[in-house]
């Protein structure tokens, strides 16, 4: 480690949220150069994760929100999905798995999000996307989580999906890593409290 990882460690242990491109603002460094060393941090095992302290005065201001997605995950993009939050999410579940849903309602899963107004805040940077997602949605004016959800919510009339199409030069992989990266961060979100019933909801959301 240099000096430049010890400010990293210690902006992250002052404020686990920050962002790479907050990060690198701050250093005079860009969001690509910051997010190697963290990531080379982690996998050196002198970053072991993150946690949240919640100020209970917060809880009872959340923003809920619906997000259905058509015709956007199954197949290759499952490959997408981080396998520590399946393994943790197939904890909640009896007999089936997050990828057999997704699998088998690809024509039509659903899940549900809540982020409180400091984690609609967040920069877009925290869903950890591929830089061709992650440039296609800042050249649209998506620079936050809340942008991603407020803009592109899904309606009885179209599907998150078709929305996204909209954006230039985002292609149907780029929309299906957003989707897919959306529905496991949120989970990361949910209190641990709460995962189960979370899960609960998600098997009837998507008739199980």
């Amino acid at each position: 480690m240099d000096d430049t990882d010890m400010i990293i460690l210690r902006l992250l242990n002052d404020h686990g949220r920050m962002s790479f491109t907050e990060i690198g603002e701050f250093l005079g460094m860009s969001r690509v150069a910051v997010k190697k060393r963290v990531r080379k941090l982690e996998a050196s095992g002198v970053i072991r994760g993150y946690k949240a302290v919640i100020d209970p005065e917060v809880l009872a201001d959340i923003e809920a929100v619906d997000v259905t997605v058509k015709d956007t995950f199954g197949g290759a993009t499952m490959m997408d999905l981080d396998e520590k939050t399946a393994a943790e999410m197939n904890h909640y579940l009896d007999g089936i798995t997050v990828q057999d849903i997704i699998s088998e309602r690809k024509d039509r899963f659903r899940f549900k999000v809540e982020f409180s107004r400091d984690e609609m805040a967040n920069d877009i940077d925290a869903l950890n996307l591929s830089p061709r997602a992650y440039n296609c949605l800042r050249r649209s004016s998506v620079n936050t989580i809340g942008d991603l959800i407020n803009n592109y919510r899904g309606t009885p009339e179209e599907t998150t999906r078709s929305q996204l199409k909209k954006i230039r030069n985002l292609g149907a992989k780029s929309i299906e890593e957003i989707m897919i990266k959306l529905f496991y961060y949120h989970f990361t979100t949910v209190p641990v409290s709460k995962r189960a019933e979370y899960m609960e909801q998600l098997l009837k959301d998507n008739q199980y």
